[in-house]
């Protein structure tokens, strides 16, 4: 897998925010693990060129976050999919030239089904 270089940045402001909500179960303590925890999964996080800066900007003129389409912009570049957990990028109305798969936590996968059925 690769990412952008601005990856880490989100994947650890995230996990301290979450740290700092009052009463979320991840905690201040958990940073250090969640960082080796990352970092098992072997991402390579790249350099952004400027073209990537460019496409992104072009994708942005949309409802699509600047920060989202440089993701959108490294897939394209790859020529691979996109994997995310935001279903706002995929609905953004952006026209990607690369497939924009989202995956939800199997809870809310069985969530959504359940929903749908009653």
């Amino acid at each position: 897998m690769i990412a952008p270089g601005h990856f880490a940045f989100e994947i650890m402001s995230a996990l301290r925010a979450a740290a700092n909500r009052p009463g979320h179960p991840f905690t201040a303590a958990d940073l250090r693990q969640a960082l080796q925890d990352a970092e098992s999964y072997e991402i390579a996080i790249e350099g952004t060129p400027w073209t990537d800066v460019h496409r992104a900007w072009a994708l942005s003129e949309r409802s699509l976050r600047f920060a989202d389409a440089i993701y959108v912009a490294a897939a394209e570049r790859h020529q691979t999919s996109l994997l995310t957990a935001d279903s706002r990028t995929g609905r953004s109305g952006a026209v990607a030239r690369c497939q924009i798969i989202t995956v939800v936590p199997a809870e809310e996968a069985l969530g959504d089904e359940a929903g749908s059925h009653g």
